[in-house]
């Protein structure tokens, strides 16, 4: 059914991705129709306003987008699913996944790579005679740590007030000093 067919009060209440399907299927061949140019056509033939056009672009898009009818061809460009082959869309899919396919299995074979590093990584570390050197020297840091304590262990009894004093007394000099 053409656009001549329907009254001009049926084009304005026609949805404007009914009248886009009706454009594009009148012609003759199939060709890409800008998304721009089929706005345009659709507001000559229906006679809107810019203002109309405006209120009712965005969900023009997004049903030519959501549509099955329709098929994008890059850069803004539409055309019908009917105009082009599946068999031609199943293939350019198909050289696709073989194109991911080689990069998956080289990237598999790098992180193989990295995982035998690690393993190795792991074997030297939990090399047994390595850790019972490691051990040897923990048992003597300990020791010496305790024997750090013991040479420098204080016990507060060991302080007398008179060196405090005394300590107080220098401190005290001191601050006079600075205030002349």
């Amino acid at each position: 059914m053409g656009l001549n067919q329907y009254t001009q009060e049926e084009l304005r209440e026609t949805a404007m991705i009914e009248l886009a399907f009706e454009i594009m299927s009148d012609s003759k061949e199939p060709k890409a129709f800008s998304f721009h140019d089929l706005v345009e056509e659709i507001q000559k033939k229906v006679g809107l306003s810019e203002a109309e056009v405006r209120q009712r672009i965005a969900q023009f898009y997004t049903d030519l987008n959501i549509d099955g009818r329709f098929v994008t061809l890059g850069d803004n460009h539409w055309g019908l699913r009917s105009w082009y082959p599946v068999d031609q869309s199943e293939e350019d899919l198909v050289a696709t996944v073989k194109t991911k396919k080689r990069k998956a299995k080289r990237y598999a074979k790098d992180d193989l790579d990295e995982f035998e590093d690690a393993e190795d990584d792991y074997e030297e570390y939990n090399d047994v005679d390595s850790l019972e050197d490691y051990e040897e020297l923990d048992d003597e840091e300990d020791y010496d740590d305790m024997l750090e304590e013991e040479d420098y262990d204080l016990d507060d009894e060991d302080l007398d007030d008179e060196d405090l004093d005394d300590e107080e007394l220098e401190y005290e000099e001191l601050d006079e000093d600075e205030k002349l």
